[in-house]
């Protein structure tokens, strides 16, 4: 099997509000700070997200069925 190489470049942005009132604080500026991160931490759901089509295309539609 051969492999593509696929490469993508995504910025990541908060699309809500940068406050410690939000439930997880470790999605907010000041609450990754505390924990020792540069930045707020994006959730593995958006992650795997952006992640699926580049994978569609290294790795082909089966990908979608068998992993």
């Amino acid at each position: 099997m051969t492999t593509a190489i696929v490469e993508r470049s995504i910025t990541a942005f908060l699309d809500g509000d940068d406050s410690l009132e939000i439930n997880n604080i470790i999605h907010s500026t000041a609450g990754a700070a505390r924990f020792g991160y540069s930045g707020p931490l994006v959730g593995g759901t958006t992650v795997y997200s952006w992640s699926a089509a580049a994978l569609v295309e290294a790795l082909g539609d089966a990908w979608l069925d068998e992993g």
